[in-house]
């Protein structure tokens, strides 16, 4: 299976600008991912195109956030770091 998702961007207004309002991203497999708020387009010379997307997440459960650091220049006694750790992950089935 490709690795590669699809960005279908909507039709131009009169052949001039292409507006944003109503680009889909594809899995693909062809699902559409939701909660996209914006779309990156990167290029440099002698490469391929390359996307960054951002998503809204959402989840479901509860989160557990382990915070630690040291201290640091922001006037707080320790800079966070936070690991995430998913409710799957926690029970060992992730």
């Amino acid at each position: 299976m490709s690795n590669r998702l699809t960005i279908v961007f909507p039709d131009s207004i009169g052949g001039k600008a292409t507006p944003t309002r109503g680009t889909k991203v594809f899995t693909p497999d062809g699902v559409p991912i939701g909660g996209v708020q914006r779309i990156e387009l990167v290029a440099e010379a002698g490469d391929l195109w390359r996307a960054k997307i951002e998503c809204l997440a959402v989840i479901e459960g509860s989160v557990v956030a382990e915070v630690s650091g040291p201290a640091g220049d922001s006037g707080m006694e320790k800079e966070p770091q936070a690991e995430v750790v998913a409710p799957s992950d926690e029970a060992g089935g992730g």
